[in-house]
Parts: C-alpha cells; sequence; structure tokens
C-alpha cells in the first residue's frame, strides 16, 4: 500500500494540470485519505470519479483508492467492481491486480486471488507484496511448499520487512520444521521489537518444542505489548495447564474470559483446568457454559457434554452423569455406553453395567469391566471373557490386554505388573494442541502399573482375599491420577471395606 500512495502522490502533480475539473474536486482528499479513512476516502472518491471530469489516468488511480476503501471496510464485492474498472482502463496496472487479488483473497477464493498475484508478479517482477500475498494464499490453501518458495522471494526482494519473515515462520511451522519457524520469528522481531504477534507465534513452536520457559517468556512479552489481547492470555493458559500448573493457568483463563466472555474455548480450557485440579463443581459450571454456548447437540458437540459427564462421574454424581452419557449413547457412541456402564458399576447396578460394557464394542476395557459386573453378580464370567478374548487376540499384548490373560489363568500377578510398568516407560505426550507432527514430550507416571493393582486387587476381592486386596487397592489409589476409572473405583471399594474414604492422591503438577 505505501508503494501505491507514494506513487500517486509523486505522479500527482504532474496529473493534475491535464484536468481542470479534477483541480476543482476534493482529489488529494480521495487520494490522501485512502490510506486513513475509509469512509471519507470513499466519499471524496465517489465525488471525483462520478464528476466526468478525469483523465483515464486520473480515473485508474481513484478507481483503485477506492478499492482500497472498500477492502478495508471489508466490502469485497464492490473493491473487486473497482479494480475491474481499473484494470479495464490499464491493463498492465500490476497494484491493482495485487489488490484485487486481497479482496479475493478476504472472500476467502485463494484460487483466484493466486491468479491476480501471479498477473501482477508478471508485470511486475520484482514485487515483493505480491509475492508475500501470493505466499498467504498458499498457506491458507495447506500448500506450505509454495508458500514458503514465495515468501523467499519476497524476503530476497525486501530482507527488512517483518511481516514476510512472520509469514515464513507460520509456514515453517505448519511443517513442524519448528527450529526454522523461531528463526523467522526471531528476525521479525528484530526488525520490530513490538510485534505482538511475532511473540504469540514463537511461543506456541517453543511450546512444541517443550521448550516452556522460553515460550512463557514470548508470550507474557506479548501480553505486556498487547495487554487486552484475550488470545495471547488464553495462550499463557494452556502453557500453564501443559506444566500442570493448574491455578495459573484458571487465572489466565478467568481473566481472558473477562476479556472475550464468548470465547467458548476459553471456557472449555478452563473446564479442563478444573477438572483435572479436582474443582468438580467449577469444572461443571464452565462446562455448563460451552453447553449453553452451543447450537444443538450432535457428534461434533456432544464431546462437552461428555466431559462434563465425567465430572460428575468422578465427583461422585452418578445419577446427573448417567444423564449426560444418555445424550452421548443416544448419538450410538460407544464411550457413551462404556461411561454409562461404569457409573451403574460405581453404584453397584451390575446388570445395569453389564448391559451397557456390551454395548459399548470389542474393547479390552469393556470386556474387564464386563467381566468384573458378571463376576459381582455371581455369574460364571470367564466363558464369555475367553470368548471375546478370541475376538481380539491381537490387543492382548498390549495393556490393558494383560489383565484380561490374568483373568484367563494364563499371567501371573508379577506378569502383570511387569507388563504395566512397560507400558509406563512408553513415551506419553499430554499436549492438547494434538500436532500431529509435533516434538514427543516423554513423561514418566504410574498409571498403568495403578491400574493393574486395582484389577489384581478385584480378582483377590472375589477370591475373599480380603486383607491382600485392601492392599492392592490403596496401591491403586496412590498411583493412578484422580481422574481415572481405576482410582476412582478403587477408592470406593476400600470405602465399602473399611466404611472411610482413603486420602486422595492430587494430580502432578
Amino acid at each position: 500500500m505505501w508503494r501505491r500512495l507514494l506513487y500517486a502522490l509523486i505522479c500527482f502533480p504532474i496529473c493534475g494540470v491535464v484536468s481542470l475539473g479534477w483541480a476543482q474536486l476534493p482529489a488529494d482528499d480521495c487520494l490522501n485519505a485512502a490510506g486513513r479513512d475509509s469512509e471519507m476516502a470513499i466519499r471524496y472518491c465517489s465525488t471525483a470519479i462520478d464528476s466526468g471530469h478525469l483523465t483515464d489516468y486520473e480515473l485508474v488511480h481513484s478507481l483503485n483508492n477506492r478499492g482500497w476503501a472498500f477492502y478495508r471496510n471489508k466490502d469485497y464485492d464492490r473493491a473487486i467492481q473497482d479494480y475491474n474498472r481499473a484494470i479495464q482502463l490499464k491493463p498492465d496496472y500490476a497494484y491493482a491486480f495485487n489488490d484485487r487479488g486481497l479482496a479475493y483473497f478476504g472472500k476467502h477464493d485463494y484460487d483466484r486471488a493466486i491468479k491476480d498475484y501471479d498477473e501482477a508478479i508478471r508485470l511486475k517482477p520484482d514485487y515483493p507484496l505480491a509475492f508475500n500475498n501470493r505466499g498467504l494464499a498458499y498457506l491458507s490453501k495447506g500448500d506450505d511448499d509454495q508458500a514458503i518458495q514465495n515468501f523467499d522471494q519476497a524476503v530476497r526482494l525486501r530482507g527488512n520487512n517483518p511481516q514476510v519473515f512472520y509469514n515464513r515462520g507460520r509456514a515453517y511451522a505448519a511443517q513442524a520444521h519448528f527450529d526454522q519457524a523461531i528463526k523467522d520469528y526471531g528476525h521479525a522481531i528484530e526488525l520490530k521489537p513490538d510485534y505482538a504477534e511475532a511473540f504469540k507465534e514463537r511461543s506456541e513452536a517453543l511450546m512444541y518444542k517443550y521448550e516452556y520457559e522460553s515460550a512463557l517468556r514470548d508470550i507474557t512479552r506479548a501480553i505486556d505489548i498487547e495487554p487486552g489481547d484475550a488470545d495471547a492470555i488464553s495462550n499463557r493458559g494452556s502453557l500453564y495447564y501443559q506444566r500442570r500448573d493448574y491455578d495459573a493457568a484458571i487465572r489466565d483463563f478467568t481473566k481472558a474470559i473477562q476479556l472475550k466472555p464468548d470465547s467458548v474455548f476459553t471456557y472449555w480450557l478452563r473446564a479442563a483446568a478444573y477438572y483435572d485440579n479436582g474443582d468438580y463443581d467449577d469444572a461443571i459450571r464452565d462446562y455448563n457454559e460451552v453447553v449453553n454456548l452451543q447450537c444443538e447437540v450432535n457428534v461434533n458437540t456432544v464431546t462437552e457434554i461428555y466431559q462434563r459427564g465425567l465430572a460428575y462421574l468422578y465427583k461422585g454424581d452418578y445419577q446427573e452423569a448417567i444423564l449426560d452419557f444418555n445424550e452421548v449413547a443416544d448419538l450410538k457412541l460407544s464411550w457413551g455406553f462404556y461411561h454409562r456402564g461404569l457409573a451403574h458399576f460405581f453404584m453397584g447396578q451390575f446388570p445395569a453395567a453389564k448391559e451397557d460394557f456390551n454395548n459399548s464394542g470389542e474393547d479390552p476395557y469393556s470386556d474387564i469391566w464386563m467381566f468384573l459386573a458378571e463376576a459381582k453378580l455371581g455369574e460364571d464370567a470367564n466363558e464369555e471373557l475367553h470368548a471375546k478374548a478370541s475376538r481380539i487376540a491381537a490387543q492382548l499384548n498390549y495393556w490393558p490386554g494383560p489383565v484380561i490373560r490374568f483373568y484367563l489363568g494364563s499371567m501371573t500377578t508379577e506378569q502383570v505388573v511387569a507388563a504395566a510398568r512397560a507400558d509406563d516407560l512408553a513415551d506419553k505426550n499430554p499436549c492438547i494442541c494434538d500436532h500431529p507432527k509435533a516434538v514427543r514430550e516423554k513423561v514418566r507416571f504410574h498409571y498403568s502399573e495403578g491400574a493393574a493393582y486395582f484389577y489384581l486387587g478385584e480378582s483377590m476381592l472375589l477370591h475373599r482375599h480380603s486383607q491382600e486386596a485392601r492392599q492392592l487397592f490403596q496401591k491403586a489409589v496412590a498411583m493412578t491420577n484422580r481422574n481415572s476409572q481405576e482410582h476412582h473405583a478403587a477408592a470406593l471399594e476400600l470405602v465399602r471395606m473399611t466404611g472411610t474414604a482413603p486420602q486422595k492422591r492430587r494430580t502432578a503438577k
């Protein structure tokens, strides 16, 4: 844009003497307002264009300036109409092709935008802004390689533009080339030290590399530059959440919600932080907000209802949990049946639990819990478990498959514990961002081992070895996450056996 204004300002004294009518119209206002006040530019340029006193040359620039004003107002169709007229009058006008490309980009018609940028570059091969804009169009189409090639050209032609480095950094990040992205964001910040968006994006790239301290510094710097940026504050909350610093995460999410009360995603994040922190009532209130902000319940929105059901489940409000899981099950989603089965199991309603586990599909966990429900009903559960095991034989070598093998008598207690410990040594990635190419963090917990002690404890309890069962349940409570089925079930068994609740393990931060 600065090139267009400079060009017009330079040529205006020469062009302005061609027509006496132009000199008598608000031409200066049309020209000068284009980059500052869109409404004023539209008004002044329209007066000049409609006067009928302009030469073709003067008309081209007036149309282009008004088109830019329409573009800034996001009135893309009227902007395109003006650019069309300008191009008809001057078919070699590279700036009009570039600007029309921007209008098509605003309409998300990326292919049409690219065609205009192609023409702008053909007419003006040293046009860095057109290369940058074409790169953005390719980036929006998901063609990261083409985007990077265009940004490379823009850097070559104009290496002091921070936005080009920022855009190329985004393209590298989209390819999970985080080191290169971080380098480009750094160049952008060197050229523009108060570039808040570059700090935000670099923070996210650093997060994918699990460099949390550096990521926090960057996102905090972005917030310092733009204190009212709700998204940046929410992003910092996400970083705290990743570090399991739930109190700090909740503070940031709360501030972000105050600034942007309609942010469904931030409510969801705060609900997750409350849930992981064991603050189930607060989590439920936030999930209520998320559910209320959704238009309808379908396979895309039912996740929040399901998560609210989990909060009710581990709070111990099983009836409310069942109501939420009913909605999930009504959509024929297996996890609705499965978790409704858990709620019935925790309530001691084993026939209903058995039916739900049977409807939840072929899965080792469903088979294990159905076996336990049948066993507690006094039924011969081994025959059916053996039939199920034969259908999922390939899964029995992976956790929790060894539990099934133990219940069928083909593994010892020691072998089950060893299999659980091996599973705990596998790499875990707690990243909520779920980037398919993200670097995986190696995190070690003892959740599978703790779960193993619960399932072993149930076996001991079924064989009336109460003392051994109690010790195993105590281990399960101590080693598992509080928001896990094994932790909750072990705690319930201890209450039934001793009449007092065990001291619950707080989620690690």
